[in-house]
């Protein structure tokens, strides 16, 4: 008869542990810069019908919603750093997640490839 420890992997202590193979550095400035350069810009690459098919709400009600969500003070839309001192993302980018999420009926992880968030 094996012992319950058998049937599982054992693990160090936390201090231990380095990051885990599945975590992947990801440049959350680059991704801000994208998403800026995408749909926010003078001069963007997708315009504001593109914005609205995508996210299925036009852009300048979107940004009234960014606008009102940083101003309630809530901590999870504020800027600051995560546990690695590494830069939150900005409201915009949890925002823009979000809504993705919402317009597509999906989870956080689908939407990896372009926000690199999950």
């Amino acid at each position: 008869m094996s012992s319950t420890s058998d049937s599982y992997p054992q693990t160090g202590s936390s201090s231990e542990q380095e990051l885990s193979d599945d975590s992947v550095e990801r440049d959350r400035n680059e991704v801000e810069e994208m998403l800026m350069r995408d749909y926010f810009a003078e001069n963007p690459t997708y315009n504001d019908a593109t914005f609205r098919k995508t996210f299925r709400l036009p852009k300048k009600l979107f940004l009234e919603i960014v606008d009102r969500i940083k101003a309630s003070g809530n901590p999870y839309f504020q800027e600051g750093y995560d546990a690695r001192s590494q830069k939150s993302f900005t409201a915009i980018q949890k925002c823009l997640s979000a809504v993705q999420q919402l317009a597509d009926g999906g989870v956080a992880a689908q939407n990896d490839k372009y926000y690199k968030m999950a």
